[in-house]
């Protein structure tokens, strides 16, 4: 995946077994990500989960990363689990499962808050050819996550019982094997959906969340009502899970556009669907 001056949120990912040096799994510059329930796993052979950067755009503004991490593991990705070369970026992590803790995370001259109830333990992934990602019953991450997240005054982090099962959520994208007799804590989309932004009529920002129920290829693209592309706010391989991402009312040349109505396009595997947004300043 990567991440270009950008909102992103990825739930109930995984990102697993790739092979590319710095960041193989995730590379993100300038932008905003909050990473819930997911796995991380096996990617690369040095900077393998995140590899963070600054982002300056073609005003010389720079923009620095802020990563926000819950209920995830990241485990076997290279030397580094996570890391800024160069960058200054805020990094909060809480209730994941970090390969080595923080000694595999290189935050620069940036900020890592390390919060509670992190682990650094054997996931105990089922494993076998092909490699199956689920828990074991004696995961030490079972029912180990959290559902709340409080930080400095802010809730962070808020996942409704539905999402769920069991006495709290597990850490990672999937939970044990329902074939061993427990209910994965895994949710699913059953299919393609691209719901309305909120708010709308917004000013200057707008929150866009989407569902991907299979690997998919997937596009995110603003139009202006002549039909002229705006912004291109997503196109990457993106596994099943529930995604948001925010439009800061910008073009592809971080230029503020003009108030008026825009079409926001989602393309995914056949899947065609758009959204209409108001923009009013």
């Amino acid at each position: 995946y990567m991440i270009n001056n950008s909102s992103v949120e990825m739930n109930f990912v995984a990102i697993t077994d790739d092979s590319a040096r710095y960041g193989s799994a995730i590379r993100c510059l300038g932008s905003n990500l909050k990473i819930s329930n997911s796995t991380i796993v096996n990617n690369g052979d040095y900077i393998g989960g995140i590899h963070l950067g600054s982002w300056t755009d073609i005003n010389g503004n720079t923009f620095e990363c802020e990563i926000f991490i819950v209920n995830s593991i990241f485990w076997r990705n290279g030397k580094y689990q996570i890391a800024a070369y160069p960058s200054e970026p805020i990094i909060t992590i809480a209730n994941s499962n970090i390969y080595e803790g923080i000694d595999k995370i290189r935050y620069g001259s940036g900020v890592l808050h390390w919060l509670d109830c992190n682990l650094d333990s054997d996931p105990l992934f089922i494993g076998g050819d092909p490699f199956d990602y689920h828990l074991t019953a004696d995961s030490p991450c079972r029912e180990t996550g959290t559902n709340l997240v409080v930080f400095e005054g802010d809730t962070l982090f808020y996942l409704p019982d539905s999402c769920y099962s069991g006495a709290a959520p597990n850490i990672g994208r999937w939970g044990v094997d329902p074939a061993l007799g427990t209910e994965s804590s895994e949710k699913i989309p059953e299919r393609f959906t691209l719901y309305p932004n909120y708010p709308n009529p917004f000013n200057p920002s707008t929150t866009i969340r989407y569902e991907v129920p299979r690997h998919a290829r997937v596009e995110l693209i603003i139009f202006d009502i002549t039909g002229r592309r705006i912004r291109q706010l997503i196109r990457s391989e993106q596994q099943p899970g529930y995604y948001q991402t925010i439009w800061n009312g910008k073009n592809d040349a971080e230029q503020e556009v003009p108030s008026g109505q825009y079409f926001l396009l989602m393309n995914a595997d056949g899947f065609r669907s758009t959204q209409k947004m108001l923009l009013l300043k």
